[in-house]
């Protein structure tokens, strides 16, 4: 499983750093082939990218970091191969899909309830 932060509030030994088995290059994405994302990925990445952000106070992970997560995505879903650049494009995104989220709040009052997983606005925003 990818790493977490534990209840002490520490964080796991595999942010951001390798093993000596691990230190050697990963190689770069083959061309034409597609990393696909799913609910599960999209969901373990988010997670980790968060207890990443806590543990370093918002420092953002380096391309190094993103080749390690990259790895263990690979060897924990299989199929076409992810790569520390395709989790930093995912990355950059899901910023622009949330930042476009929060344009739309701001200027229609939209909300969103995770329970019933439907989006809330007045009357006259529809």
């Amino acid at each position: 499983m990818l790493g977490v932060v534990t209840a002490g509030g520490k964080c796991g030994a595999d942010w951001g750093q390798r093993s000596k088995l691990e230190q050697k290059e990963i190689p770069h994405k083959a061309s034409g082939e597609t990393y696909v994302w799913d609910n599960v990925k999209e969901k373990l990445f988010l997670e980790k990218l968060d207890d990443f952000l806590m543990c370093n106070g918002g420092k953002q992970p380096t391309m190094q970091i993103l080749d390690l997560w990259a790895t263990q995505f690979n060897s924990e879903f299989g199929g076409v191969p992810a790569y520390g650049g395709t989790l930093y494009q995912k990355k950059e995104r899901m910023k622009k899909i949330y930042r476009g989220w929060k344009v739309l709040q701001s200027r229609t009052g939209l909300r969103y309830d995770p329970v019933t997983d439907r989006v809330i606005c007045s009357d006259d925003a529809w």
